[in-house]
């Protein structure tokens, strides 16, 4: 797939597009949010279903989520202590999280993590449970993000929630659609990769 070409906006058009909302009715949203990563995000999601006279939700998208990432630094900073070693910078950050990890009997290398795909999935359940709890009746409006991350700049990750965010973007409405994204951006770049306009 050849990079996508984006349309251009005036400097005058972006400011405009950027500009504080004009509070004439609740303003368009979907949320594009990795739920079930860390507690912030049930927090806002139940904030933004309590505040229906504000917002009006058209998707809550799932995003994948993992920490995997950090597995093969957590196991160098755990040698490089067991071994008294100087700590580069980089890993620095990673020291809290080893010692806490060590003072409970456990070694980087045993910590399981959750897999982007599937971190989509629990983020996609957590949405649902918080929608049943608050009986808010938007299960209808929730989907199913990505299942990875993107791997280059023109492959986008076609979902369901690609596909919705793409509908409710160019449907026949003059208000803005506002886009929340609370954690990984990969739904929101791949509907602009799919659909530049």
């Amino acid at each position: 797939m050849p990079l996508p070409t984006f349309p251009h906006l005036t400097s005058a058009k972006r400011t405009a597009m950027l500009a504080l909302p004009e509070r004439d009715g609740p303003l368009r949203i979907v949320i594009d949010t990795d739920t079930a990563n860390e507690i912030d995000d049930q927090f806002a999601l139940a904030w933004a279903f309590l505040s229906r006279d504000r917002f009006e939700i058209e998707g809550v998208y799932a995003e994948p989520y993992s920490f995997g990432i950090y597995r093969d630094d957590l196991i160098e900073t755990r040698r490089r202590l067991d071994a008294g070693e100087s700590m580069p910078t980089e890993l620095a950050p990673l020291v809290g999280w080893v010692r806490g990890l060590a003072a409970d009997g456990v070694h980087p290398s045993e910590v399981p993590f959750v897999q982007p795909a599937d971190g989509m999935e629990e983020s996609y359940q957590e949405i649902l449970h918080v929608d049943r709890l608050m009986e808010t009746g938007l299960a209808d409006r929730c989907f199913r993000g990505s299942p990875g991350y993107l791997h280059a700049p023109d492959e986008p990750l076609d979902s369901p929630a690609v596909r919705h965010l793409i509908e409710r973007a160019l449907a026949d409405d003059d208000r803005p659609l506002y886009v929340v994204a609370i954690g990984a951006t990969t739904n929101l770049a791949s509907a602009l990769m799919l659909a530049p306009e």
